[in-house]
């Protein structure tokens, strides 16, 4: 199983080997997004101004480095949420506004799992 940095460094090849792919892409879609906020029931005066932008626009690729570092952060704080939530259960530390109460939730929920958060499918029964 490969560490984070190492799925992070993997990602950020990934990406930076689709850089020109993506440019050349969202150039060859203009003409696509252009007819599609044509259809919009928006006024002549918006339309015409989104036309305007979109054909004086430039594509910038994303960084491949800031993708990693926001990934790696992001998954980090993914987990700690769900820890903090895993935690909670395991402490029965449930809110006694009606999440932990089978009486007041549906009747398949477990009555032993917090029903906030990230209630795990194994245990409804």
């Amino acid at each position: 199983m490969l560490s984070l940095a190492e799925m992070a460094a993997k990602g950020q090849a990934k990406m930076a080997a689709k850089g020109a792919t993506m440019a050349s892409s969202w150039n060859a879609a203009r003409g696509r997004m252009a007819a599609g906020y044509a259809a919009t029931p928006f006024g002549p005066t918006r339309k015409s101004a989104y036309a305007a932008g979109l054909s004086a626009a430039t594509y910038h690729a994303p960084d491949p480095a800031k993708w990693a570092r926001n990934w790696t952060a992001n998954l980090f704080g993914a987990l700690w949420s769900n820890l903090q939530v895993i935690t909670s259960q395991i402490r029965g530390n449930l809110s006694p506004k009606g999440y932990g109460n089978p009486e007041l939730n549906h009747s398949s929920l477990c009555k032993c799992v917090e029903t906030r958060g990230f209630a795990p499918l194994g245990v409804m029964g």
